[in-house]
């Protein structure tokens, strides 16, 4: 979906919900970041997503090694930076959500983010930290609150010491 010269992907969701996963091998350390930008047009969550009955978003997700994952959203009303584990049964010890920006004031700009992967994965989730990155996802959820919602994630790279990986070429 490209827009204003980004290369990226448009999430549309309307009752349903998917997964786009680039695979990936790279190595986890202190200088990996993920770059991206987003504009979001439609939350999907209609009251906190920190709820299962409230748990629909759209997030851009980075998988690792060992079986987790971080996802960064923009929330409806989670304050940013916070972190939460998924409220999903089956989720709660795989998923880990990072909230970026919330509110609706902003919906429609563009905004870039830069994450110190190894940094978010300490913070917010602990533990042995994983040694590779496995995947990049593209999250659309809108199953429970049945709302229409739009975003757009582009320009999306994880970079390291030595290597840059483009996600849409």
């Amino acid at each position: 979906a490209p827009e204003e010269g980004r290369k990226g992907v448009r999430v549309l969701t309307n009752d349903d919900y998917g997964i786009i996963k680039k695979p990936l091998d790279i190595p986890l350390n202190e200088e990996t970041r993920l770059n991206f930008n987003w504009s979001y047009k439609k939350l999907p969550a209609t009251m906190s997503e920190m709820e299962v009955a409230g748990h629909d978003y759209m997030s851009i997700a980075v998988e690792f090694d060992n079986g987790s994952d971080i996802t960064w959203m923009w929330s409806r009303e989670i304050s940013p930076e916070t972190s939460f584990h998924c409220p999903l049964d089956g989720w709660q010890d795989v998923e880990t959500h990072i909230v970026l920006q919330s509110g609706y004031s902003e919906m429609g700009k563009w905004f870039s983010h830069e994450r110190q992967v190894k940094k978010d994965y300490e913070s917010a989730v602990g533990g042995e930290i994983p040694s590779r990155i496995v995947g990049v996802w593209i999250i659309g959820n809108a199953v429970f609150g049945k709302q229409e919602a739009e975003a757009i994630f582009a320009n999306i790279q994880i970079k390291n010491k030595t290597e840059v990986i483009e996600i849409f070429e």
